[in-house]
């Protein structure tokens, strides 16, 4: 697992870095909190089988940071200081996706491999705001929680999990154009059932002050 969980974070740092974002620690931390919710919602189980809780500035699991170490040889980690003078920490990699992209189509299979992708693509070029509200406002888990506790995936609301292209099928035959033919097809189904909109939480989390403050924080860590 944590091997998996490792080619995870190098993947989206990855995938994030081809498509011209930036990655901050809180920003990924969200990015890997909903890739957990999507793959619950298809798979009835987190990918990443972290013990997610509401902390400071939302959910958090302190196996991020076992996790990047973990991954350290091959990301590339930045501490700054924001235009408030904080300090903050970014990730970034020269090395592109592809790498771990096949071990980890081996590990989830196609229709894992593409929650994962719709996922990263969805808020790669997104700052904070959108993600942090997101996560406070639009996460079943953040529903009635409390500050410090563990979030329970088990309100996700559950879809049954997409069509997979299984490894079986590359042995039956196939050749490659075929192949490639099915894997789009399959994309774009995923991509369609990903881009359902779940709705906001009702009621949502209360705006509080702790999370005033991590947007002044965010926004620090975003304007650097």
């Amino acid at each position: 697992m944590r091997e998996l969980v490792s080619d995870l974070v190098n993947y989206v740092v990855g995938r994030v870095s081809d498509e011209g974002g930036h990655l901050s620690k809180t920003k990924l931390v969200k990015l890997l909190y909903f890739i957990d919710i999507e793959y619950y919602r298809s798979f009835g189980r987190t990918l990443t089988g972290w013990r997610w809780l509401f902390y400071h500035y939302g959910p958090y699991a302190f196996e991020f940071e076992s996790a990047t170490y973990a991954s350290a040889a091959r990301l590339d980690e930045e501490g700054i200081l924001t235009s408030q003078g904080r300090k903050a920490s970014t990730y970034s990699t020269d090395e592109g996706p592809d790498r771990v992209e096949e071990s980890l189509r081996q590990e989830l299979g196609y229709a894992g491999l593409a929650i994962v992708r719709q996922v990263v693509d969805t808020w790669a070029l997104d700052g904070l705001y959108p993600v942090l509200d997101y996560a406070y406002y639009e996460t079943e888990p953040m529903e009635n929680a409390q500050r410090g506790e563990l979030l329970d995936f088990s309100k996700v609301a559950r879809v049954g999990p997409p069509i997979s292209l299984s490894c079986s099928v590359q042995h039956r035959g196939l050749s490659p154009g075929v192949l490639a033919s099915l894997r789009q097809r399959y994309q774009a189904l995923a991509s369609t059932k990903r881009g359902e909109p779940h709705p906001k939480l009702d009621p949502p989390p209360p705006y509080d002050e702790e999370y005033n403050r991590a947007l002044e924080i965010m926004d620090a860590e975003d304007s650097w």
